[in-house]
């Protein structure tokens, strides 16, 4: 099988990976190739090559996928995935395929880590509080004259966006960047298994979605595991200094990531905190020399020029912009020092 045919799914090879599933009906769809994975009747362009994902959401008003499955038939859609034996007009759905697995999110997901794996490609993942779709679209604008990434859609990051975002991923996608979000514990772990990142970057940490954890240390933890087995990771250094016990946890963890940490250049103390925090890491047996940090400088008042130094003189880079504003200054930085990591960063790009 090649690459592009890789990419490919049909509801017979759904059935294949999905082991513990089987064929309520097989019409004679289950050789048509999946165009798009439909979750709302709603949003859905082309129904003869589409599947419906009947998906039950937790909770007490949440809807059940099941009972739009006539109205998705209706619409010109044949092929279903299910996790129900017995739903409303069944029997009315002639000569559809429905194939019922144990539970829809989650064969949806295990497609979508398939995907993944077969695609090869790198991949750059961005995760944390505030920041995360904007940065991505200006990763991806940037080099857009020389190369088209894949990307998430808009802001799909949850349990449902990253595995619909990972299987729009295609053989003339170079690389792609995909952003990933968590509302609670536990839940890191099934957009890790799919997405498998190359490079990641922590873009800006706060109090958004604080009351699915225990407590920050708990959230920034849990943020953390997408970036476990990653090459390269980027963050802001304060969030370091704020939360040290965490970050050297995760050094041990990630013993094979090179780390690329920045801060501005006003920030009280920046260098003694620096200093005082790699001690610690050699307190703790690892190596320093996988952990750096670079320094954004003031925006040029006549020039709207900002520069970004490595502490150590090995590197700077220089990007243009009309922002003043913190937190647009952070998230530009977390963009530039990603860019440069993944190695596409070139001198003319402006912010």
């Amino acid at each position: 099988m090649s690459k592009e045919e890789d990419l490919i799914w049909n509801m017979k090879r759904v059935a294949a990976l999905c082991t513990n599933s089987t064929w309520l009906q097989r019409g004679s769809a289950d050789h048509v190739t999946i165009q798009e994975w439909v979750y709302d009747t709603r949003r859905c362009a082309r129904p003869d090559t589409a599947v419906f994902l009947a998906l039950s959401g937790d909770g007490p008003n949440a809807r059940n996928g099941h009972n739009y499955i006539h109205q998705a038939y209706c619409m010109g859609i044949r092929m279903f995935i299910v996790d129900e034996d017995d739903f409303n007009e069944r029997n009315l759905l002639e000569g559809a395929t429905i194939l019922r697995v144990f539970r829809v999110l989650s064969a949806l997901q295990a497609v979508a880590a398939e995907h993944r794996k077969r695609w090869g490609c790198p991949l750059w993942a961005i995760t944390g509080s505030n920041g995360k779709t904007q940065v991505k679209e200006w990763v991806a604008d940037l080099v857009a004259d020389r190369v088209i990434p894949g990307k998430t859609p808009g802001s799909f990051n949850s349990q449902l966006g990253v595995p619909l975002a990972v299987l729009g991923l295609q053989k003339r996608h170079p690389w792609a960047v995909v952003e990933a979000g968590i509302s609670k514990a536990g839940e890191m772990g099934a957009l890790t298994q799919i997405l498998q990142p190359d490079l990641g970057l922590l873009v800006h940490f706060g109090a958004a979605h604080r009351e699915g954890f225990k407590d920050e240390e708990q959230k920034l933890s849990e943020k953390l595991k997408l970036f476990d087995h990653c090459k390269i990771l980027v963050a802001r250094f304060d969030v370091v200094f704020r939360y040290p016990k965490v970050w050297l946890a995760h050094l041990k963890r990630a013993d094979a990531c090179q780390f690329v940490f920045w801060e501005f250049h006003d920030t009280e103390s920046v260098h003694e905190k620096w200093l005082n925090w790699k001690k610690n890491v050699l307190i703790e047996g690892l190596n320093s020399d996988s952990i750096a940090l670079w320094i954004i400088g003031a925006v040029h008042s006549s020039s709207g020029n900002v520069s970004l130094r490595h502490t150590e003189g090995i590197a700077s880079l220089e990007f243009k912009t009309h922002a003043s504003s913190r937190m647009v200054l952070e998230n530009m930085a977390s963009a530039a020092l990603l860019i440069w990591a993944g190695g596409e960063w070139r001198p003319e790009l402006g912010l």
